[in-house]
């Protein structure tokens, strides 16, 4: 006689995971939190890629296709219907984000729940108002939020103020660009006030439209103005910027011709381009973490989680990281990939993936399996790590 499954302890489950939101927030934070003292497993029925890969870095994340379920404790959101009837569970939980009395909206109860988990006392208190639920059905347990002491230190902000032509350096922009997106554990955001938006893709650029009133004060929150142009007969943007911050700009004669602060200066063929990453990294390291003295209220839910062995890690050392060659459609999670997306399949899939008709539509960019002799001689990625920047040749001038 086979042996009966152990249940699942806690199964979680979304409708739809959106690209951002405090309910996709809610759920990565509790994860992260307590995956490695609780099983968790987590369902939903369609969702954002990138919220759903983050995920599956702690607990198993499934799209569910139908099949009926069983565990110990359920904890539903909103859209639970179409779900809630084929997962058997010893006790039923809806969490509360929402102020429903503010928004003058009446929720929908459903008889299965045990309890409700509010996630404030004000969200409490008004749910029990329009409800009339009584105080025993209702549990208050604030959002788990855990900051790590590297997510204290600020980004390095980078702002330009140009048109994005050739004459004013969109390729040695873009080239920088690329340079730093490849910098492991480099934390910035540059942003580009034009009016050529998306000349530039990378996830770190942000595309403004001028703001010709109130450039100056952005200028001034940066921490380098970048203006990279092949010439200048005396640039506003970089006489601007000497007065309220540092300056990151190729050889212009007429830029030496204003004198003031050294300037961060990138030859036009970049020959020095590491130097001045290098004076970049320097500029992030020395940014002060921020400490708010703030202390989170604690959350409730390592009494309300079951505790249970997440067998889902020793399933995860077998997972591997692919990159897309090629674009292609994705059956298993109905999304299109692009080519050089990096997503997480098991070892089944992969070989799919590598043996397809259509050719090899991914390569193996990190295998957990793999032997750390075998690791120890695989060539290092091409990723610079933020290490502190030796002293640069001589790259500024006054």
């Amino acid at each position: 006689m086979d042996e009966k499954k152990e249940k699942i302890k806690n199964i979680i489950w979304f409708q739809h995971i959106n690209s951002i939101g405090g309910v996709e927030t809610y759920e990565y934070e509790l994860v992260k939190k307590y995956s490695e003292t609780k099983d968790i497993q987590i369902y939903y029925g369609s969702g954002d890629l990138k919220q759903i890969q983050r995920l599956r870095k702690y607990v198993k994340t499934t799209r569910w296709k139908g099949e009926e379920l069983e565990c110990e404790n359920l904890f539903v959101n909103y859209g639970y219907k179409g779900f809630i009837e084929h997962c058997k569970a010893n006790k039923y939980y809806q969490i509360i984000h929402a102020d429903y009395k503010t928004q003058n909206i009446k929720p929908q109860l459903n008889d299965l729940f045990d309890k409700y988990i509010c996630v404030s006392d004000l969200v409490k208190k008004h749910f029990q108002e329009i409800t009339g639920l009584d105080d025993k059905k209702l549990i208050v347990s604030y959002n788990p939020v855990t900051i790590e002491e590297e997510d204290r230190r600020p980004c390095l902000i980078l702002g330009s103020f140009t048109r994005l032509t050739p004459e004013k350096g969109k390729e040695r922009m873009k080239k920088l660009i690329e340079r730093l997106d490849s910098i492991k554990g480099f934390n910035y955001i540059w942003l580009i006030y034009t009016n050529d938006k998306d000349a530039i893709i990378s996830p770190n650029v942000c595309y403004m439209p001028p703001n010709i009133d109130g450039s100056r004060n952005v200028m001034s929150a940066c921490d380098v103005v970048v203006q990279l142009s092949d010439c200048e007969g005396y640039s506003y943007t970089i006489n601007e910027a000497k007065h309220l911050t540092r300056v990151l700009r190729t050889p212009l004669p007429s830029a030496d011709e204003m004198g003031g602060k050294e300037d961060l200066i990138l030859n036009f063929d970049l020959s020095n381009i590491d130097e001045i990453i290098d004076e970049l990294k320097k500029i992030y390291i020395n940014k002060a973490k921020k400490d708010t003295g703030y202390k989170a209220k604690e959350d409730s839910y390592n009494e309300i989680l079951l505790n249970g062995t997440n067998s889902y890690r020793e399933e995860l050392s077998k997972m591997v990281e692919v990159e897309c060659k090629i674009p292609f459609y994705d059956v298993v999670e109905k999304v299109n990939r692009k080519e050089g997306e990096t997503f997480i399949v098991d070892k089944e899939r992969v070989e799919i993936l590598l043996k397809h008709p259509a050719g090899e539509l991914v390569k193996v960019i990190h295998n957990e399996e793999k032997s750390k002799e075998e690791q120890k001689n695989k060539k290092e990625p091409k990723q610079e790590e933020p290490k502190k920047p030796t002293k640069p040749k001589k790259t500024t001038k006054k």
